[in-house]
């Protein structure tokens, strides 16, 4: 069955948020050099990253979709070895990430993966949580509701230009 394309149209005006981004890695590769951090392996199987887009939030996520744009934020190193899969996103005006990143962490057979990843901008342990298992997207939703967050879930369609 072809998707269809679920991700909205940007707002005209800007709109704050944040965001977890599903991805998958099928095959690992060789070490991926992620900015400072350094190199890592990343083994196959699915991955949450946490990130916050207080100015701009459609087209931050629309970028992590579609994997548009030059390589700026610690997860666009991941364009080449990670086939992102969904977003769950939340309209916020507050710097959410860490208290998102600390309950999905929480989850049973989730890992924070790399060290600091994501998390050059705080003080927590970072930002993308590798998973034993592909993540239930009701119970990902429910935990951001949990969290006062009010999330909806996109898929990648074709992108914008394509």
């Amino acid at each position: 069955m072809p998707r269809t394309p679920t991700a909205p149209n940007p707002p005209a005006d800007p709109t704050a948020g944040m965001y977890v981004l599903h991805l998958r890695i099928e095959r690992p590769g060789p070490p991926v050099r992620i900015g400072r951090l350094g190199a890592f392996e990343f083994p196959r199987t699915d991955y949450l990253y946490v990130g916050s887009a207080l100015n701009s939030l459609w087209p931050r996520v629309q970028r992590h979709l579609y994997q548009e744009g030059k390589r700026h934020w610690h997860v666009d190193h991941l364009q080449d070895v990670a086939q992102p899969l969904r977003a769950w996103i939340a309209v916020t005006t507050q710097s959410r990430e860490c208290e998102v990143a600390a309950a999905l962490a929480a989850l049973p057979g989730a890992t924070r993966w790399p060290p600091r990843f994501g998390a050059s901008d705080c003080r927590c342990p970072g930002h993308l949580l590798r998973l034993d298992a592909s993540p239930n997207s009701i119970r990902i939703a429910g935990l951001l509701g949990d969290l006062g967050l009010n999330p909806a879930s996109f898929l990648p369609g074709p992108g914008p230009n394509r």
